[in-house]
């Protein structure tokens, strides 16, 4: 569980007893309890304190492969993904104008959406699909009108797409190390003591976690953030160069 000075963050108690009490409902009634969309720390946490329930069987699915947001199943039997309380949305424009996940998400969250109920969401060329609980999937298609200055449509989908290619920017690069402060200095295209200052004065979103340290670990398939520059993946370690760097492959979602 997150801590500040030895203390739970006030997110992961209310986490905690709302997962709990999942549980007890989940034993007390014999069916399945969902959780709203968690992102990877979340999960960690939720798995953490579920543990004492040894019955449960826990199962996740954020609908698209490796999403880094998904619902959790809590249950004494295994729950197949279709029986999930999420959906797909596809939303389409028509505009020479790119927009990003940050566009998608504030347009929905300004229809006073929660973001627990809003799941992966995959921008692709001309729209983007939207991973939604069942329980908002209408006021999406039926309010979602326009992000940013483009007019939307939107439908539900029968299905989660099994193949879709995530709008990123691939930066190809080389390292003396993979601690934070060197792979953000990359990814940035900033001086390694700004990176180092980054890191240390507003921290780094590292799969879900906020890290402080400088000399903290990346490594393959890691998602990173920093406030204001955009999010990352450490895609793939290549090697060792002739110079003994490492070569790495960074993609920037758009």
């Amino acid at each position: 569980m997150s801590r500040i000075n030895g203390i739970p963050l006030k997110e992961d108690k209310e986490l905690t007893s709302r997962v709990e009490e999942l549980a007890y409902r989940a034993l007390q009634y014999q069916l399945p309890q969902f959780t709203d969309f968690l992102d990877m720390r979340q999960l960690d946490v939720s798995k953490g304190v579920l543990k004492q329930f040894g019955l449960i069987e826990l199962t996740s699915f954020g609908g698209f492969a490796d999403a880094e947001r998904a619902v959790l199943c809590i249950s004494e039997y295994n729950v197949p993904y279709d029986e999930f309380p999420i959906c797909c949305v596809k939303a389409e424009y028509n505009s020479p104008k790119a927009l990003s996940h940050r566009d998608f998400l504030g347009a929905l969250m300004s229809l006073g959406i929660k973001r627990s109920k809003i799941g992966d969401i995959s921008v692709c060329e001309g729209g983007a699909y939207i991973a939604v609980s069942q329980i908002v999937s209408k006021a999406v298609v039926s309010q979602l009108e326009s992000v940013g200055s483009c007019s939307v449509r939107c439908e539900i989908c029968r299905d989660f797409p099994s193949s879709i290619t995530a709008d990123m920017s691939p930066i190809r690069a080389s390292v003396s190390s993979l601690r934070l402060d060197s792979v953000v200095a990359v990814s940035l295209k900033v001086s390694r003591q700004k990176a180092q200052s980054l890191v240390a004065r507003i921290g780094v979103k590292l799969n879900c976690r906020d890290v402080f340290s400088p000399d903290a670990r990346v490594c393959e398939n890691d998602v990173f953030s920093v406030k204001g520059y955009g999010k990352f993946k450490l895609s793939e370690v290549v090697g060792q160069s002739k110079k003994g760097k490492t070569i790495i492959i960074i993609n920037k979602y758009n």
